[in-house]
């Protein structure tokens, strides 16, 4: 019982937070949440995932962001449609950028 009240209370609070905390993503159009929604937390891309802003920390093979970039990124390609600041590791970057405040690493 605990821990459905738990994940009641969890599911009340993300519900209202204007930013998810989670996104994956398979491709651009099948995934978790739709690119206009800002995310703050882990993004998981699969494939590949599209996001306008986000915060935190962007695993897998193809990362798009599409307007301000915070954080670490570690996908095969990464790119950056906007301002970014943090790492970035990967094969292939592509940054059209206002401000780019990261360093990058071609592993």
């Amino acid at each position: 019982m605990k821990k459905l009240i738990l994940l009641c209370v969890l599911f009340l609070f993300t519900s209202l937070c204007a930013e998810e905390v989670f996104q994956v993503g398979v491709v651009n159009t099948l995934q978790l949440h739709p690119a206009s929604t800002p995310v703050e937390g882990i993004k998981l891309n699969l494939v590949n995932s599209s996001t306008d802003n986000f915060t935190g920390l962007d695993v897998g093979f193809f990362s798009q962001v599409n307007k301000d970039f915070t954080g670490i990124q570690f996908n095969t390609i990464n790119f950056n449609n906007g301002n970014s600041t943090g790492l970035q590791f990967g094969e292939v970057f592509i940054s059209i950028w206002q401000h780019d405040r990261s360093a990058t690493w071609h592993c």
